[in-house]
């Protein structure tokens, strides 16, 4: 969780750099930098995504050992893991 914290202030700083106009830019050459950035951008962007997926599957089976150790009976135990799946919804 805390590689997750640290990734997404990372790029909230890496977004919020290199979307600021420089000094002396007016606002056409802002957009425009804003829109070359987006362009720098895209390994990050991707990179960005799969930390998101992995982040997901992660969070999704955190529950996963704890719902095995539970004194439940199969068929109650595939219904709450049925109900953690909806999360995927």
């Amino acid at each position: 969780m805390v590689f997750i914290v640290l990734f997404y202030t990372a790029s909230f700083i890496f977004y919020m750099v290199f979307a600021i106009p420089k000094p002396g830019e007016d606002e056409f050459r802002a957009i425009q930098a804003v829109t070359e950035t987006t362009e720098l951008a895209r390994p990050f962007r991707i990179t960005q995504g799969a930390v998101n997926v992995g982040s997901d599957i992660y969070i999704f089976c955190l529950p996963i050992p704890a719902i095995w150790k539970l004194q439940l009976t199969p068929q109650k135990r595939f219904g709450l893991l049925a109900t953690f799946m909806t999360g995927f919804l």
